[in-house]
């Protein structure tokens, strides 16, 4: 047995008793304090690394009740030695032992783990884990709990970058890991949305050796998941993507895990020469950082439009499905759908350019990444509007409203005092047209908005799919017809 002394007392542990396998930033061991026995992690760093820097995140959370984090007994420098170590209550297991033995089968209960992980990064608000894995989550006092919270970031700020590389656990490092970018919240639920997937599928996102798992993580998408909700599917898929602006908050995350159901249906003084060469190269530095974020901008803005064209067609894929099982007689095609008078069809996902600094269009405030159109039309029906088959439209908007909202998938569509576009309403709009700025913004226009907009992805997808097949039902026997007011009223998307 090893003696060590720490901020509030002394402890021993066995080296020859390790309490799992040794992990990336330290090694954790069966040990002995006042009480009995205990859990001495015995971190990878040592005071001539750390600059005798001390465990302060530690600090803050044995000073806190919480019920979803393992408590801290004790914490810091051995008084005799130049290691760091912390000191934990002995836990029942690991959510990774857990998921080895098959011992979590129900649906319900794997959402009620995903629910007590969001509770500890909630009582933890203020501090980033960064190395959120299924070996950190333990079970205490019959409840899953969070450990080694801030080890990463305490660490992170004592050694090197190749150091951090080496002791990421890759199958659950975010994009901004691997990249050595800021982490924050979102670095986190992107580890969650990992978790999530190994619950539902009994493996990460990403497997094979580290370098390969990196470039998985960097750039491509997992398989989707089939949890059998579709609203769980959608949000792991938000999780799991690339930008950290695109991931769902905690908080949303907190609120989608709380009404998930299961179904088989899918429901940011010098000389003159001396100054001006000063002028010049002040000005050429700042060019080139403004150059430099705006490439940085753009690689962002990219991911998240990828992302999002993979995420709607994943949407309309599910539209399809409950509408291709319902009618025999139909002909898809790789973007549409006819059948009986209807026709379903989803346009190509174009990216949007950015309108400002943030995004943020000064005029409609909302800051559009992609958008396609989504159009439903009768075929061989009686004509009307001047000889024309009625159809309508609507955009679908991968946007957000103002800099702390969410990315995510909306519908909006309009409609137009002038005749020339009345036949056809409600109808879509190019979010970069001077009528889709106007229409969403705070003054009087000729075009207003006739629907939304309207969230359509992940806890909002089944009453998306629900509007559109209901159209679909009304076209496919000929009986959709443009709405006698604008905006039309709410029964008017819905009624049979």
């Amino acid at each position: 047995m090893k003696a060590i002394r720490l901020e509030k007392g002394q402890w021993s542990f066995d080296e020859n008793l390790p309490l799992g396998e040794e992990g990336g930033f330290g090694q954790v061991f069966r040990g002995d304090g006042p009480d009995g026995p205990v859990a001495v992690k015995r971190l990878k760093l040592n005071a001539e690394k750390s600059g005798n820097r001390e465990l302060k995140i530690n600090a803050r959370l044995a000073d806190r009740k919480q019920q979803h984090v393992v408590p801290v007994l004790d914490f810091g420098q051995d008084s005799e030695s130049n290691r760091y170590f912390i000191v934990m209550p002995i836990c029942e297991g690991s959510l990774y032992d857990a998921i080895q033995k098959g011992e979590i089968k129900d649906p319900t209960e794997k959402i009620e783990v995903l629910k007590s992980i969001v509770a500890g990064l909630v009582e933890a608000h203020d501090i980033i884990h960064r190395d959120l894995k299924p070996q950190n989550v333990l079970r205490y006092e019959d409840r899953w709990c969070l450990a080694d919270f801030g080890i990463a970031r305490f660490v992170g700020e004592a050694t090197s970058l190749n150091t951090m590389r080496e002791a990421l656990t890759a199958q659950y490092a975010a994009p901004e890991q691997w990249k050595a970018e800021p982490t924050t919240g979102s670095t986190d639920v992107y580890a969650l949305g990992c978790i999530a997937y190994v619950l539902f599928t009994g493996a990460p996102p990403f497997l094979g050796g580290t370098h390969e798992i990196r470039n998985a993580h960097l750039g491509k998408t997992p398989d989707p998941l089939c949890s059998g909700s579709p609203r769980l599917d959608a949000l792991v898929s938000h999780m799991l993507r690339k930008s950290p602006d695109g991931r769902p908050s905690i908080s949303r995350c907190h609120d989608v895990l709380d009404n998930i159901t299961f179904s088989h249906t899918s429901s940011q003084t010098l000389d003159p020469l001396a100054l001006a060469a000063k002028q010049v190269a002040t000005a050429s530095a700042a060019e080139e950082a403004k150059s430099a974020a705006e490439a940085a901008r753009k690689s962002d803005r990219d991911l998240l439009a990828k992302d999002a064209a993979s995420d709607l067609t994943a949407i309309f894929k599910r539209l399809s499905d409950l509408v291709t099982n319902s009618f025999e007689d139909h002909i898809q095609k790789k973007n549409s759908l006819e059948f009986g008078r209807a026709k379903l069809e989803l346009g190509t996902v174009r990216q949007a350019p950015a309108s400002s600094q943030h995004g943020l269009s000064s005029t409609s405030q909302h800051d559009v990444i992609a958008w396609a159109q989504i159009k439903l039309s009768n075929i061989f029906q009686r004509t009307d509007y001047n000889g024309a088959s009625y159809a309508l439209s609507a955009s679908l908007i991968f946007s957000r409203a103002g800099i702390k909202d969410d990315f995510r998938w909306r519908e909006v569509s309009f409609w137009s005092m002038s005749s020339t576009k009345s036949g056809s309403e409600p109808f879509s709009l190019d979010p970069s047209s001077r009528d889709f700025q106007f229409a969403l913004g705070p003054i009087m226009h000729t075009v207003s908005i006739a629907f939304g907009p309207e969230p359509i992805d992940a806890e909002h997808e089944d009453d998306f799919i629900q509007r559109w097949s209901s159209l679909v039902a009304r076209a496919a026997i000929g009986e959709l017809y443009r709405p006698n007011a604008m905006p039309p009223p709410d029964t008017w998307w819905t009624e049979q």
